[in-house]
């Protein structure tokens, strides 16, 4: 009997575990799918019941109680006790029970949702590849490359404390000073509402300006990373929206799209890009006046349960501040400009997009690829993409390695000339 060959061995176990693998995937996608229309169906019986909750309230409260009901209170004078009693039991009755139909859904739903949750994890853990099935990986081999894939500037490492993040950020020497003076302030303030001490009125709520790409809204959750941990917030979570997530097509809808906004971001962070949008010209009709109005309310209802970061062009976020609503401008006082990165940071945050991706750059690449980019940063214009820009170009440097590399041999395409860009792969700056 022929001795088996170890590396066919390996490249068939190999293969075999790419098809579990894949299989595997489309499980774990459809239960993803499934789990997140459960949390769907949550949070609308949420709402729902918030809402049920409210009128039933209401009625309870109502004036026209009769006699029995709602803490004895005695029905008016001048109302048939028979009629209007019978009309308001059966009105709160109704709501009493749309309440308690609404709150044994919700609770089904929370099950439901809870249970899918665990076979997701139950089979995620169970697609693991075996230790046996290939070599140990190296750092970061396998691994998903962002959670959320970052819109400019690469995300920093998964596991790093929030001021870690915020010192391994190419640049922003400025903006790092800030934010660190900003969670002094903020962690005085915490201790001081610890020990009962008065707490000074200062404004946590932030402006952000300056071009995109240049790292606001990586800061933004990073400062909510900070807040959380020295306990000024209850989550860390960042809820980024922008006008189309606040302002309604028409009346009566642009209220509660804003309030369904900020319900998710208590005790959170709520990022608001390209703000200015919201002003709307002298005379307009436009709604974008009435998700500020709803702002300003949530800001004092929950001022501490919320942080509100702005973000957006400085000379429209100036306008937005002094011709606007102006509680705006008393409760945002504090603006933080992102300037655009200089040509040598343009460099490092190519490089992070190449380490985040397990490429590595050979000298020639290198070279090349810092040319371009300086390039690029000498005819920016006003309305320069910083990090995006880097982005873009970063990809189609991709672009033409794949083009390289698909038309040679596929016995050529080793593990080493995949992770590898050489300066036939860095493109021209015209390519972006």
């Amino acid at each position: 009997m022929a001795e088996k060959n170890p590396a066919q061995e390996l490249a068939a176990l190999r293969a075999q575990f790419a098809s579990h693998e894949q299989a595997a995937g489309e499980v774990i996608r459809h239960w993803q799918q499934r789990a997140q229309r459960a949390e769907a169906d949550n949070q609308w019986l949420e709402d729902a019941l918030r809402e049920a909750e409210r009128r039933a309230e209401t009625i309870l409260g109502s004036r026209e109680a009769p006699t029995g009901l709602n803490g004895g209170r005695e029905a008016p004078a001048g109302h048939s006790g028979d009629v209007e009693g019978r009309n308001w039991r059966e009105a709160f009755h109704q709501a009493a029970m749309t309440v308690e139909g609404l709150q044994t859904a919700l609770r089904k739903e929370q099950e439901r949702a809870a249970a899918l949750r665990e076979q997701l994890d139950q089979l995620a853990s169970r697609t693991a590849e075996p230790a046996r099935a290939s070599p140990k990986p190296k750092p970061g081999e396998g691994e998903p490359l962002f959670k959320n894939p970052p819109r400019g500037v690469p995300l920093p490492p998964r596991g790093a404390s929030a001021r870690d993040k915020l010192d391994r950020l190419v640049g922003l020497a400025s903006v790092k000073a800030e934010v660190k003076a900003l969670t002094a302030i903020a962690e005085v303030r915490a201790a001081r509402q610890r020990h009962h001490l008065p707490v000074p009125d200062i404004s946590l709520h932030l402006v952000f300006t300056g071009n995109p790409g240049t790292g606001k809204t990586t800061v933004a959750r990073i400062i909510a990373e900070m807040y959380h941990q020295i306990g000024l917030l209850k989550g860390s979570h960042v809820v980024e929206v922008t006008r189309a997530d606040l302002v309604g097509s028409y009346i009566g809808q642009t209220a509660p799209k804003t309030r369904a906004v900020i319900d998710k971001a208590l005790d959170g962070v709520l990022f608001i890009d390209e703000a200015y949008s919201l002003r709307a010209e002298t005379g307009s009709t436009d709604y974008g006046k009435e998700a500020i109005e709803e702002l300003l309310r949530a800001l004092e209802d929950h001022r501490d349960r919320l942080v509100v970061i702005l973000a957006g062009y400085a000379d429209e976020m100036q306008e937005l501040l002094t011709k606007g609503n102006p509680g705006l401008r008393s409760r945002f006082q504090t603006a933080i400009d992102f300037p655009d990165y200089a040509a040598d940071e343009l460099m490092a945050i190519f490089q992070r997009f190449c380490e985040a991706q397990a490429y590595q750059l050979d000298a020639d690449a290198a070279r090349k690829a810092a040319t371009a980019l300086k390039r690029i940063h000498g005819r920016r214009d006003g309305r320069f993409g910083n990090g995006r820009t880097v982005r873009n170009y970063f990809e189609a440097c991709l672009r033409q390695q794949a083009l390289r590399l698909t038309a040679t041999p596929r016995a050529s395409q080793s593990r080493d000339a995949l992770t590898r860009l050489t300066a036939a792969d860095i493109a021209e700056p015209g390519k972006v």
